[in-house]
């Protein structure tokens, strides 16, 4: 097991050095663990964390609320600690979550910062949005997760997810069953291919594997009928996955 260490809130960050102030290896299952902590002069928070990777950020709050329909998300940090960026993911149900949003975060700083992004992926009734924290190489944590209610009633009941892959998320809300068609254009304009989904009256989550595609920047768009649903920018940069 990792060894961990003690890291305490000085009222104004997350102290790093939690190697210096006690540490002790790791426990599994069952086993019950302690870390000692010398010298302590003051009541303050106290965590535990892994001594080779104390805590990235400290986060003062995550919050999700409707405004013009729209779901804002907002989030502000006390500290940062060798922060790349910050990844939003959504999901109908709380479980299956897809990436939506990466935000760049603020490196390493005792300054307080604060973030926003508005999104309209809300065709749920009730909608979960999680914020993934992701360092400079690669390590990334769950933050925490929200929901909300669908903010407003809303005509655009689909939405498009990629995370740099041929893979395509398609999340769709249907008032009753029916058929979407999905459409592939490179950045000349040039129709690269259609697909025909079928779609369940409900919510419906489904992925689509797009056959002629490199690396390089598309436009997706999804009809019902002659009606535009949505459409998004992708940038496909790994297809072997």
């Amino acid at each position: 097991p990792a060894l961990v260490g003690a890291q305490y809130w000085n009222g104004i960050k997350w102290m790093p050095n939690n190697s210096n102030l006690g540490s002790a290896i790791g426990v599994s299952g069952a086993t019950v663990g302690s870390v000692t902590t010398p010298a302590v002069s003051t009541f303050c928070p106290w965590i535990l964390s892994s001594v080779l990777n104390p805590l990235p950020i400290e986060l003062l709050n995550f919050d999700v609320n409707c405004v013009n329909n729209e779901a804002v998300i907002e989030w502000c940090t006390a500290t940062e600690l060798n922060n790349n960026h910050f990844d939003i993911e959504y999901s109908l149900d709380g479980f299956n979550f897809a990436k939506i949003a990466t935000i760049l975060g603020n490196g390493t700083t005792v300054n307080k910062h604060c973030y926003k992004y508005n999104t309209n992926s809300n065709i749920a009734d009730v909608n979960y949005y999680r914020l993934i924290q992701v360092d400079h190489d690669g390590k990334s944590n769950v933050c925490q997760t929200k929901s909300i209610e669908r903010c407003g009633n809303k005509s655009n009941n689909t939405i498009l997810t990629n995370n740099g892959t041929k893979h395509l998320g398609v999340l769709v809300n249907c008032e009753e069953d029916s058929k979407i068609q999905l459409f592939v254009h490179n950045s000349l304009g040039q129709l690269l291919e259609t697909k025909e989904l079928e779609i369940k009256k409900g919510y419906n989550s489904l992925t689509v594997d797009l056959n002629n595609v490199s690396n390089a920047l598309y436009y997706v768009s999804v009809y019902k009928g002659n009606i535009l649903q949505t459409s998004k920018k992708i940038v496909v940069t790994d297809t072997a996955n």
